[in-house]
């Protein structure tokens, strides 16, 4: 009976102390927006929920299509897996493609109904060619209007006074987009401003485009406003008549190019960026994301055509191939995630996918070869070699949450995370991919709700795959 009693008051003060914790932590993290506590955008799910990507192997990769952009990415959402590549970490200029992220943020942070009032900056603070005569200072709009003008018809004066409407100016506003863009994983995208004219130093990456999509894609809004053929509404001011149409030839019926698997998209364009698409389509159960920057010539046909081969490779794609990805571990830059605690070496042994082909080992930080019934820890690693026994390839075991290392997620782990937030102590390398739980690129107030439901059994931590 005594036992009981420790074990029930250890629990308590457990709760007691997470709770505490938690509430004082959460305090910490609230971003400087201007905007409302209490906005939710209604969201669906779509893939795997933690957005990973994962390498196609070069068993699968035959047949990929030839593409004329200078860069693109195909990413099947179901299991992540980068079904096309081509220099998709190259930084460049994004175009209006960037107006993608400043939806995402308005429907994140805004209320549709509410009003947003044009500025004399909105108008007058564009580049040459970023204009457009329909918009002047002191129009009103709700912030629904705003969004169909930003995503259909790529106004920069509703980019630039939406970001004014959150942040009180551009450059607040660009800091808080690259904030955003971490989250999403975007992890080289450098914003300047919320509608993608040109500027030196206003650089993404194909990749990085595709995880801010993905996040823009499950908001529900947002598929239904960057989705639509046509808007039209009228300027309280002057009743003047705005009229939207999508620049997305796939939405058009009418359109050579029309492609009813396509859901939503953005185009871009600029002399500097040339011109860039970024699409989600969906048919059959499959979801694809489809990127490409930096294509010429044709006015628009060659990068029109460059989606249509893409789009049609992944959805010829076959499905056995991609059902065994999704049961299979991704080993990559140096580490192997999506490990699960309680994982054995036997059931590790029969889903890892390696990506360097050759005989490989699992050993514990010692060295030692890991029977099949042990189970994984942060820090077990796998060896690949040659046949000629010289070794090409290691990578490291990440068992996500477990920040120290010790093969369980408990108190300890919570600690250090807590830590982590409040400078007291600073997680790295693969102890900060293993406090990232929810897989945001930053360890925050989401992990340590993560790790406190796994410790008090309210919830499991999930695998990655």
């Amino acid at each position: 009976m005594g036992g009981t009693h420790v074990k029930t008051a250890y629990r308590q003060w457990v709760r007691q102390g997470l709770s505490l914790l938690l509430a004082a932590v959460l305090v910490l993290t609230l971003l400087p927006l201007n905007v409302k506590a209490d906005k939710q955008a209604s969201r669906t799910p779509i893939g795997r929920a933690d957005h990973g990507f994962t390498d196609l192997p070069a068993s699968l990769q035959s047949g990929q299509p030839w593409i004329n952009g200078q860069a693109g990415i195909l990413v099947e959402l179901n299991t992540g897996t980068v079904l096309f590549s081509k220099n998709i970490h190259q930084q460049m200029y994004p175009a209006s493609t960037t107006k993608v992220m400043t939806a995402l943020m308005a429907l994140e942070n805004l209320d549709l109904n509410d009003t947003l009032t044009i500025s004399y900056n909105a108008t007058h603070d564009l580049i040459e060619g970023g204009f457009d005569w329909r918009f002047q200072a002191g129009q009103v709009f709700t912030i629904e209007e705003a969004l169909y003008g930003l995503c259909l018809n790529s106004v920069n004066t509703l980019g630039y006074a939406l970001a004014e409407k959150m942040a009180g100016n551009v450059p607040e506003f660009a800091a808080l987009m690259n904030q955003r863009a971490a989250k999403a994983g975007a992890l080289h995208t450098a914003f300047t401003n919320p509608h993608g004219l040109n500027d030196p130093n206003h650089l993404t990456t194909v990749y990085d485009m595709a995880k801010i999509l993905w996040d823009a894609i499950e908001i529900d809004d947002y598929r239904r406003i960057a989705g639509t053929e046509y808007y039209s509404c009228a300027e309280p001011k002057n009743g003047q008549v705005m009229n939207f149409n999508h620049t997305l030839s796939f939405l058009h019926p009418s359109n050579k190019w029309y492609d009813p698997r396509v859901v939503c998209g953005k185009t871009g364009w600029t002399e500097d960026a040339s011109f860039c698409r970024a699409i989600y389509a969906s048919e059959g159960g499959r979801d694809l994301i489809c990127v490409i920057f930096y294509s010429e010539g044709n006015n628009g046909d060659n990068i029109e055509a460059d989606v249509k081969r893409l789009l049609d490779y992944g959805f010829a794609f076959p499905e056995a191939d991609l059902v065994s990805l999704k049961t299979s571990y991704t080993i990559r830059d140096g580490y192997i995630t999506g490990v699960e605690p309680g994982t054995t070496a036997a059931s590790f042994r029969a889903r890892v996918t390696l990506q360097a082909a050759g005989n490989w080992v699992l050993t514990d930080a010692d060295g030692q070869e890991k029977d099949g019934s042990s189970l994984l820890q942060t820090g077990d690693t796998v060896r690949v070699y040659a046949a000629n026994g010289i070794r090409r390839y290691c990578a490291t075991v990440l068992v996500y949450g477990d920040v120290n290392g010790d093969g369980r997620i408990n108190i300890s782990d919570l600690i250090k995370v807590r830590n982590h937030i409040l400078g007291e102590q600073k997680l790295t390398a693969s102890f900060f991919l293993t406090g990232d739980v929810n897989r945001d690129s930053l360890i925050n107030i989401s992990d340590l709700i993560k790790i406190r439901n796994h410790i008090l059994g309210e919830n499991a931590i999930p695998q990655n795959n």
